[in-house]
């Protein structure tokens, strides 16, 4: 939970997926994070934009831009027209379609990548876009849950929105060219001509183009936003790791009879007794069924123990373990089926569940 996953969005030009993951090294190496303090480690990954030729990618930011409400459906339309090329009713509808569908499955890629790589893994997310890339940056948060966008901040450089998600920092030069042919996108402030991530806004001589000059201030000002997003991360993180669990499940009268939830608790580490224990892992299987007879098809009497203390939305607490919720280790519970012939249950650790806690686990 103390992980943060540091994704750079690209934006149109340049789509060579090579080229961008330079882009991300270039970040990672102009901010310059301290990988060891307070034990905290983060990743730096591609949340890669792929280029579908140039007018197209540019008729797909003019959409997101309509589909965020910055500008009308009109102004869309007056800009697809002028664009396409297209000048037949059919010709015109199959390239928009076109268009709308690639986005579409790039926004189903780019969420999917978040949710396996980071919020099922714990994960924090900040989200460092450029250009159309804060677009996209923007149209996760609006996917994520509550929970998720309390572990997602956003800076976002040379972008082309007129806001930042999560309330987050940006940075627009003055003379972005880019930028400033947008209507109603962020105002900037800064020194500089040019809208290139590394050549302008990061400043660095060798990538920049002849009819560019780069930005004094703001590379800067980008360290220093992404710093205080990361840390802010830190500080609204529960950054405990777990060294025993107890693994609790629950009789529910509202719940279907078949439904069996297991609720994993952990002990966290270095933590003196009197200690509260933490809800780390959720798992789920469904009950064993019963003979013809009404008999369950499992065996075993486990400990039935019903505690308060894990009272759920009506449903009471009862524990797995013969020992009525003693302690043990990932490595004992994760390797054990356990049989309940009075709950009708045998229940046995996901493998998804076992690698998110393993991760948890004091090296």
């Amino acid at each position: 939970p103390c992980i943060t996953d540091i994704y750079f969005g690209n934006g149109i030009w340049s789509k060579d997926e090579a080229q961008q993951k330079v882009s991300l090294g270039a970040l990672e190496k102009i901010v310059k994070l301290d990988k060891t303090q307070g034990g905290k480690t983060y990743n730096y990954k591609l949340a890669y934009n792929p280029g579908n030729g140039t007018t197209n990618d540019i008729i797909e930011a003019y959409w997101q831009l309509k589909e965020s409400g910055q500008i009308t459906d009109g102004y869309f339309m007056a800009t697809y027209i002028a664009l396409s090329g297209q000048y037949t009713a059919n010709a015109f509808a199959n390239k928009l379609l076109k268009i709308v569908t690639n986005y579409n499955e790039e926004v189903s890629t780019m969420h999917k990548m978040l949710q396996n790589e980071s919020f099922n893994q714990k994960h924090n997310v900040l989200f460092v876009g450029h250009s159309q890339g804060n677009l996209f940056g923007n149209k996760m948060y609006t996917l994520l849950t509550n929970e998720e966008k309390k572990k997602f901040r956003m800076v976002s450089v040379g972008t082309m929105a007129n806001t930042v998600a999560g309330d987050g920092n940006y940075v627009n030069l003055e003379n972005d060219y880019v930028v400033n042919f947008i209507p109603n996108s962020l105002k900037g402030d800064l020194d500089g001509r040019g809208h290139d991530f590394q050549g302008v806004y990061l400043n660095i001589d060798s990538m920049r183009h002849f009819y560019d000059n780069g930005s004094e201030n703001a590379p800067k000002v980008i360290v220093q936003y992404v710093k205080s997003a990361y840390n802010n991360l830190l500080q609204t993180s529960t950054c405990d790791t777990y060294e025993y669990y107890v693994w609790i499940t629950y009789i529910c009268p509202t719940r279907n009879d078949q439904e069996l939830i297991v609720d994993i608790y952990g002990r966290p580490t270095n933590v003196p007794f009197p200690y509260t224990k933490q809800l780390v892992a959720t798992d789920s299987r469904v009950r064993m069924p019963k003979n013809t007879n009404g008999n369950c098809t499992v065996q075993g009497d486990d400990m039935f123990s019903l505690w308060d203390e894990y009272n759920k939305n009506g449903c009471y607490a009862y524990s797995l373990d013969d020992t009525a919720g003693n302690y043990h280790t990932l490595d004992y519970i994760a390797n054990q089926t356990y049989d309940n012939g009075r709950l009708c249950t045998r229940y046995h650790m996901n493998p998804e569940v076992t690698e998110v806690l393993k991760k948890m686990e004091t090296e």
